[in-house]
């Protein structure tokens, strides 16, 4: 019979840092870098929805994730060519971003996270 060492931990979270952990931990488990400062980014995208462009790239440096704008549009260049945020645009309307349906993150009402992570340490 395999003893398994088990660690339970209960945390209460904001919703900012449970936000910011669920995209976190996507990034680990499908090997994806990015930085805080993209951390916060997505953070904030997650929580405001879908969004026309500008007005995330204004609200991001408000918010004084980015210094100005201008460095926020150039982050979501680079987080779009990692498959983490899409942008559209509908005719004539200004472009919008959002998070990338592959990137499942709740962050609406009570969210409660089950993981479960199991190594099994091959018999000797």
């Amino acid at each position: 019979m395999a003893l398994v060492n088990q660690i339970k931990l209960g945390i209460s979270m904001e919703l900012w840092d449970i936000v910011r952990f669920q995209i976190s931990f996507h990034c680990y488990l499908n090997k994806i870098s990015i930085s805080d400062q993209n951390l916060d980014c997505l953070t904030l995208l997650a929580i405001a929805g879908e969004i026309e462009l500008g007005e995330f790239c204004d609200k991001s440096a408000e918010n004084k994730i980015f210094k100005n704008s201008q460095s926020a549009r150039t982050s979501l260049q680079a987080l779009e060519e990692k498959n983490l945020i899409v942008t559209s645009k509908i005719a004539k309307a200004k472009k919008r971003i959002k998070l990338s349906d592959k990137l499942v993150v709740h962050t609406q009402g009570n969210i409660f996270m089950n993981i479960k992570l199991l190594r099994v340490e091959a018999p000797q």
